[in-house]
Parts: structure tokens; sequence; C-alpha cells
């Protein structure tokens, strides 16, 4: 990802869930650093939640991996397609840097959890 400006990024590369090697070999964004002073190493973003998207673009690609069976890690992915329109298009999505906690609802016993979690946030 390229800062378009503070917590503006330009995306151009996206990977689900990368090891921490492919997340440094290959999600470094540039000006963001982790870890203390001497230390440090390139630090990199990760993409959840909220998307604003193309609908028949977004659409299109998902039948055509449905279509074709492309799979990553047993699942029709949607971060597959979004990779699609990174490379296709030129890495014209456009990510915003916002704070929370990454929740996964993807296939069934991490949804239960997700739920759990919800469920204790708005019981306290």
């Amino acid at each position: 990802a390229i800062s378009a400006s503070g917590r503006v990024y330009n995306i151009d590369n996206i990977i689900e869930k990368p090891t921490p090697e492919q997340a440094q070999q290959g999600l470094q964004t540039p000006g963001l650093t982790i870890g203390s002073a001497g230390s440090s190493s390139k630090g990199y973003l990760v993409v959840f939640g909220q998307y604003i998207l193309p609908a028949q673009r977004t659409f299109d690609i998902l039948h055509q991996h449905i279509q074709q069976n492309i799979r990553s890690r047993g699942e029709i992915q949607f971060t597959t397609a979004l990779q699609q329109m990174c490379e296709e298009d030129g890495g014209r999505l456009t990510g915003y840097v916002v704070h929370g906690q990454a929740l996964d609802m993807g296939i069934p016993q991490p949804y239960v959890e997700t739920m759990g979690v919800f469920s204790q946030m708005h019981t306290m």
C-alpha cells in the first residue's frame, strides 16, 4: 500500500491471512514501522470490515471464480477477487486506516466465536 495522504492508502497488494513472512515480504507499507527504535521493521496494514466497491465488477469476478472453481484454503475468497481488481485495474483500490478489532465471519466456527465477542462487548 502506498500512502495517498495520512490515513488514506492506494492498495496494490492483498493477501488472505498471510504468514508473518508473507506480510513482511509482500505487504510492506512505506513510512509505517513496527517495533522499538533500533529493532524496528517495516510495517504493514490489514484489510477488514467495510468495503465500497463497483458492484458489477465485483460480482463479475466472483462469478468467474465460482465458475472456474478458483479457491484459496478451500473457499471462494472475496480477498482473491480484491487482489484480481488490484492487478487488473492498476491498483485503484483505496483504503482508509481505522482503529478496531479484526473478527472472522467467513466460516461457521469463527462466525460463532465472533458472535461471542460481540455478545461480550454488549453485556459489559
